[in-house]
Parts: C-alpha cells; structure tokens; sequence
C-alpha cells in the first residue's frame, strides 16, 4: 500500500510539473510509450528491478533505451526516479500518472466487448452514446469476443452494460431456475 502513495505522490509531480512548462499532452504521450516498453520487454524490468545493478548504470541504460524517444521532461523524470531508489515502482508511477491525466483531462475510459470488429463509423457512435452519457471526452477500448455471439458489451469505470446475445441467453436460463412454478408431472 505505501508503494501506491509513493506513486501517486511522484505521478502527482509530474503532472503538475508537465502542466507549469505546458507540456502535458507531449509527456503523457512519452509516459504511454515508455508505459508500454516496460510491460513489453521483461528484462528492462528485471534490470530495473535488480538490487545488483547499480543507480548509475540503471539510467544509463534508460537513456540508451529511450533516446531521441521521450522528451527531455519524461527523461529526467525517468532519471530522477532512478536516483531516488524508485525504480522498481517506475511501472505504478507512469500508470497512476495516466489515471491522473484522465482525471484532468475528464477522460474516461470505455471498453467496448464485442464479437466481431467494428467500423470506425460505428466506434464513433457510441463514442459519442457514451460521452453524452456520461458528460465527459471518452477513450474508447474495443475488444473482441467471439463467445458473446452477437451485440456488445460495454463497460465504463463500474457500471456495465450487456446487449449481447450471450447475455440475454444467460438472462433467460437464469429466469427459468428461478421461475417458482413447477409442473407437476
């Protein structure tokens, strides 16, 4: 738990740092690429992770990795987390400081469930069924699953909404299990 306050705390400056030097959109594009690195290549984190190697060799091999990738901000951010000993939790600190910037921004995510693809026309559709809905700019998430046969899911933060196939048919065995009259046979 105290790891969760140490990253909102290091997210919280570096939102509010990228916010003074009007820098915001470029930083929260760097953090979603280095966001994304890190949870791709499994020996960055180990390095990172590593009690072995040391402060110094850590950053340079942050630099190496993502040189002339991120922005000098990200960079000596990434550096200053190094420096401070908080590199194993450098993964948590980019991710709260996404859900930061959605709170700033007033972003919320949606995740779409689905059992085919669907058009670009149709994903702006309920980009905006959602965003009217809920009075905010929307991220929209897609997902393909064939098991729900047809229709969609979709969920935002907790609420969810199922308008598929599958749904409707688990909807309907559950009525029938529940249903109290019994024939007599």
């Amino acid at each position: 738990m105290k790891h969760l306050k140490v990253a909102g705390r290091y997210a919280k400056a570096l939102l509010d740092l990228a916010v003074e030097k009007n820098e915001l959109e470029a930083t929260y594009k760097d953090v979603l690429h280095v966001k994304d690195t890190l949870k791709a290549a499994g020996d960055l984190r180990a390095v990172l992770h590593s009690p072995v190697i040391t402060a110094d060799k850590k950053e340079s091999i942050l630099d190496a990795v993502f040189k002339g990738q991120i922005g000098l901000l990200t960079a000596h951010f990434c550096a200053l987390v190094v420096r401070h000993g908080r590199e194993a939790n450098l993964a948590e600190i980019l991710e709260r400081f996404v859900v930061q910037y959605r709170q700033h921004q007033n972003i919320v995510v949606a995740q779409i469930t689905t059992a085919s693809d669907l058009s670009e026309a149709t994903l702006d559709k309920l980009r905006g069924l959602v965003s009217i809905n809920q009075g905010q700019r929307v991220e929209l998430r897609t997902e393909v699953k064939p098991e729900i046969i047809g229709g969609f899911v979709v969920r935002v933060g907790d609420r969810q909404a199922d308008a598929s196939v599958a749904g409707k048919l688990r909807a309907i065995r559950r009525s029938f299990k529940e249903n109290p009259y019994q024939p007599k046979l």
